[in-house]
């Protein structure tokens, strides 16, 4: 074998050296590939590049002195030399190639433009209004039109001749491409007039720097002049006033500026634009500002009057001047005060809550709004509401009106007049009015006292809860009595409220000290629905001033709620419900049920187990009275043992109203359930027995017998395969076994059959192997392990030795042969 293995080694060799040999040119080194450095490269325009190629043999190796021929695909792009040195001519991509023997290799150059300052504006115009702010700086973009770095840039700034100079500053952001170009005038101290510069901007880098900028600033200017220095109108508007306005410099378009009043309601101008041209720009145009009357007591005002320029109607050379100022005064003839009117000339109320009014409204137009302040000087005998009376710049002249209402004081103390005061809030008000006196209205309360009480129940209605709510009322005397006055209070049903306390007393000194009384809810247990009593306030003559004697008792009706509702609780002993499917001690559960009110008539709950497989429940129905319904009663649930591997399992166990058999107020209470856990006590699994405890066969075939159960019923079938793991001792019959929710407990037998071998092999031992069918069985099986049987097989082979059997002899040339034959036993 280890010379066959050189012999194919040495073949597969010769092979190798063969096609080698076929490969090589007889003439020199064959040439396999051309490589160039760089394979890509850019170059500038105008600059050159040492390329170099490197020639390799088939198997890889450099050859060294090889011819190499240079070529350029497009010589109007980049032109190569013989020894392989680019110079680049002009920009674009080409290809130049290195030729060794027929090989080709290739390089490609990209040829970059020179680098070329590029701005991206030809020239700046700056506008701006002599003595004004200066222009705002303008930035220009600097960037590489050409190829490769840009760099080193410088920049610089000249003045056109005879002109000042400095009023022009140029800086860079970067010295290199791409960058900005940033340009900042300053016009301070600069006249009305144009002035120039130019900035360049360089690079050693550009063959064709600087590039140049020009420049270009523009000032120009409006005057304003005003009749005797300033400008003053009236509100009446027999006053007016004028100014004029010329530019300061002549325009190459129009100009046109808008005259505006910042506050029209003040000062009104006329006209609202002027137009100037090349022609007439010197000559001054005249606006006239009359006066506005507001009716506002707001004192001389002062009106901003802006002249502006239009600018998308004006020369751009007069947009950037600023917007000149005019103010004008005009000066108030209104005068603030307030104005009072009673209704009906007078103002008179009575003690019994009787009403009377008044109007008030100002005199002038505010600028802001004006509070005005409205107080009783005696709140025992009248009210004024409201307290304050807002007026704002809108509504000044809208009359609003103040109610006075008499005030009950309980004192027979003949008619009474009282003080309303109205008087500016100078706090919350416009300062025009803060001078203005105070105005008062008299108000007249006619006295209407007689002996008298009031009760007064919290809220307007008295309501408790059974559960021991509680809600108040009070009760008050009407007038003031000469000895004491005693109140008894009771309640018309006290199962369903009492009071507290029972009596009052009042005093002269704290007869208008209302007094509280409180009713409290009682718990009856009881279905009744919201249940009315009256609790009755009286006088008692034998204990009270004479005067008192005759007033007609007061009820209140009180409403107690019924905190009683139909329904049924269930309580779980321990809190949860728990039986096991074994008999025992855990076998049961129990849990309680008792109705939440008392019923007219019985109440029948059915109790139902909604699985009777896993859990029964006793007894079956529960009767409540009106006498027992809130005594509990005991329910006891019971697992039910079945035979299959079903893990832990809950039933809901119902408990239901019979409306048929119960009163009708619980015909709609909902059902409840307890669920109950049914603890599995089943395992699946199979059970393999061995005929007398072990399997022996004999190999001239004698069998022997394996019995095959499941130990728990399945919910599907189980399907077992059995399998003898060495088929020349032992087979087993059958190969499979399929057991049903149905014959699951009814054992089946399997058959173990010796095999003979015809060796002398002594006796064997094999293994039958008994295993779930995962794939055709219920998962609950899926996770049983194997089993397996070990069998015995009796050898029945004779000692080893050999048998000769003669077959006769061969004759020849006085010789005889014997001839036999031989085979193992």
């Amino acid at each position: 074998m280890k010379n066959l293995a050189f012999l194919g080694t040495l073949l597969a060799l010769s092979a190798t050296l063969l096609v080698q040999a076929c490969t090589r040119d007889v003439t020199g080194v064959v040439v396999s590939s051309v490589g160039v450095s760089p394979a890509t490269a850019p170059i500038v325009e105008g600059d050159s590049l040492q390329f170099t190629a490197t020639v390799r043999d088939e198997r890889g190796s450099e050859v060294n002195a090889a011819r190499v021929e240079w070529l350029s695909d497009d010589t109007t792009l980049l032109r190569v030399s013989t020894g392989g040195m680019a110079y680049a001519v002009r920009r674009g991509t080409v290809s130049i190639r290195a030729t060794s023997n027929g090989v080709v290799g290739r390089a490609t150059i990209t040829v970059i433009p020179a680098p070329e300052i590029a701005l991206d504006s030809t020239s700046v115009t700056f506008f701006g209004g002599a003595g004004g702010a200066s222009p705002s700086a303008r930035s220009v973009g600097v960037a590489n039109a050409g190829g490769s770095r840009l760099d080193s840039l410088t920049t610089a700034v000249s003045y056109g001749t005879g002109q000042p100079t400095g009023w022009l500053t140029a800086s860079l952001g970067a010295t290199t491409a791409n960058t900005t170009l940033t340009l900042t005038p300053n016009t301070a101290g600069l006249a009305v007039g144009q002035y120039t510069a130019s900035v360049s901007v360089s690079s050693p880098r550009d063959r064709n720097s600087p590039k140049v900028l020009p420049v270009l600033l523009s000032l120009t200017g409006i005057t304003i002049a005003e009749t005797g220095g300033g400008t003053v109108v009236d509100e009446a508007g027999t006053v007016v006033d004028t100014f004029t306005v010329v530019l300061d410099s002549q325009p190459s378009s129009d100009v046109v500026l808008s005259v505006t009043s910042a506050d029209p309601g003040e000062a009104t101008v006329s006209p609202a634009s002027l137009t100037f041209t090349a022609g007439n720009w010197s000559t001054p145009q005249r606006v006239t500002v009359t006066g506005v009357d507001d009716l506002i007591a707001d004192g001389d005002q002062s009106t901003p009057v802006t002249v502006s320029v239009n600018d998308p109607a004006s020369d751009p050379a007069f947009r950037p001047v600023d917007d000149k100022i005019v103010t004008v005064t005009t000066t108030d003839d209104d005068v603030a005060g307030i104005t009072i009117v009673e209704s009906g000339g007078t103002t008179i109320v009575t003690e019994a809550g009787g009403t009377d009014t008044f109007t008030v409204e100002l005199d002038t137009q505010p600028i802001s709004n004006v509070v005005l302040t409205v107080t009783s000087a005696d709140t025992g005998e009248a009210t004024v509401s409201p307290a304050a009376l807002t007026f704002t710049p809108a509504d000044w002249n809208v009359a609003k009106t103040v109610t006075v209402t008499g005030v009950d004081d309980a004192l027979l103390d003949g008619n009474q007049v009282t003080l309303v005061t109205i008087a500016v809030n100078d706090a919350a008000s416009d300062d025009a009015y803060d001078p203005v006196p105070d105005e008062t209205v008299s108000v007249t309360t006619t006295d209407d006292d007689a002996a008298s009480f009031t009760v007064v129940e919290s809220g307007g209605s008295t309501t408790v809860t059974e559960a021991g709510g509680t809600d108040t009322f009070t009760v008050v005397l009407g007038a003031r009595p000469t000895s004491d006055v005693v109140f008894t209070v009771t309640s018309g049903d006290t199962t369903e409220v009492t009071v507290a306390p029972v009596r009052l007393t009042f005093t002269p000194a704290a007869w208008n000290v209302p007094q509280t009384v409180t009713a409290t809810g009682v718990d009856d247990a009881l279905l009744d629905g919201p249940q009315i009593t009256l609790v009755t306030v009286a006088v008692d003559p034998d204990a009270s001033d004479d005067a008192f004697d005759g007033l007609a008792a007061q009820s209140v009706s009180v409403t107690t709620i019924d905190d009683d509702s139909a329904g049924f609780m269930l309580a779980e002993t321990g809190g949860g419900t728990s039986v096991t499917e074994a008999a025992g001690a855990q076998n049961t559960d129990t849990f309680t049920a008792v109705l939440t009110a008392r019923p007219a008539s019985d109440v029948v709950l059915d109790v139902t187990s909604a699985n009777l497989a896993e859990v029964t429940v006793s007894p079956a129905s529960l009767t409540f009275t009106s006498s027992n319904w809130n005594v509990a009663q005991t329910l006891t649930v019971t697992g039910v043992d079945e035979d299959v591997d079903d893990g832990d399992q809950v039933t809901p166990v119902r408990v239901a109203v019979n409306p048929a058999l119960s009163d009708d107020d619980f015909d709609n209470v909902p059902p409840d359930s307890v669920m109950v856990t049914t603890v599995d006590d089943d395992t699946a699994g199979f059970t393999v027995v061995e005929s007398a405890g072990n399997t022996i066969v004999n190999e001239s075939g004698t069998t022997d017998t394996i019995t095959v159960r499941l130990n728990s019923q399945p919910v599907t079938q189980v399907v077992l395969t059995l399998f003898a793991n060495d088929t020349t001792e032992a087979v087993v019959s059958p190969t499979s076994i399929t057991f049903t929710p149905a014959n699951w407990n009814v054992p089946v037998n399997a058959v173990v059959t010796g095999v003979d071998d015809l060796l002398f092999d002594g006796n064997q031992t094999s293994l039958i192997v008994i295993a779930v069918l995962d794939a055709l069985s219920d998962p609950a099986y899926a996770s049983v392990p194997n089993q397996t049987v070990t069998v015995t097989t009796i050898d029945n082979d004779a000692n080893a030795g050999f048998t000769l059997t003669s077959i006769g002899s061969t004759v020849g040339e006085g010789v005889t042969t014997p001839a036999f034959s031989v085979r193992l036993d």
